[in-house]
């Protein structure tokens, strides 16, 4: 037999030792991991909210009142906090519906969270929060479905009492050298 034959059957049997290793453990469930305690302070945010704000869109100077409604609950064992929102101006195409998904990331020491809606939005954020003052810090990126651009927000969200949120939000562009938007409002617990 060759060097590199030799070389092959030594891999091929080492690969499949490995293989069948891995696969002796495959089939036993480890069951969830353990929750978090980060997550509890996402329960702040269950129920459902009345959300009022103020949209002011930077180019056109044009400013919006805008209102919904906002459902949140606990899923996958209260592993993952899902909001499902309805919000918008008083015209049906300013209307938008959205899903947040939110959970604690244990490895990155941040909560992390995704985010879809009906006018084609589709981002992701980092959060922190300040358990002295109430208040979450969300870093996002999102591509603006209409440009196709890419886009980076901020959003502040203060736990004002417990059936209250003040929030912003502030949107730039991908480079965040020109701001676009900046929004404001109330969330009230119903």
């Amino acid at each position: 037999m060759t060097t590199l034959a030799r070389i092959h059957v030594a891999l091929t049997t080492l690969c499949l030792l490995c293989g069948c290793a891995g696969a002796k453990n495959a089939g036993v469930a480890k069951g969830p991991p353990p929750r978090a305690p980060e997550l509890d302070a996402l329960d702040a945010w269950l129920g459902e909210w009345d959300v009022t704000g103020q949209v002011r869109e930077i180019g056109t100077g044009r400013t919006m009142q805008a209102k919904g409604h906002e459902s949140v609950r606990w899923s996958c064992d209260k592993q993952f906090l899902v909001e499902e929102t309805t919000w918008g101006g008083d015209t049906p195409e300013s209307m938008e519906t959205a899903m947040t998904v939110r959970t604690w990331n244990p490895h990155a020491k941040v909560y992390r969270s995704w985010y879809f809606s009906s006018h084609g939005t589709v981002g992701h954020s980092k959060m922190t929060y300040d358990s002295a003052t109430k208040t979450w810090r969300a870093q996002t990126k999102n591509v603006d479905p209409e440009t196709c651009e890419p886009v980076r927000g901020e959003m502040v969200i203060k736990l004002t009492d417990p059936a209250t949120m003040d929030w912003t939000y502030d949107e730039w562009d991908g480079l965040k050298l020109k701001k676009l938007v900046e929004m404001k409002g109330v969330s009230k617990r119903r």
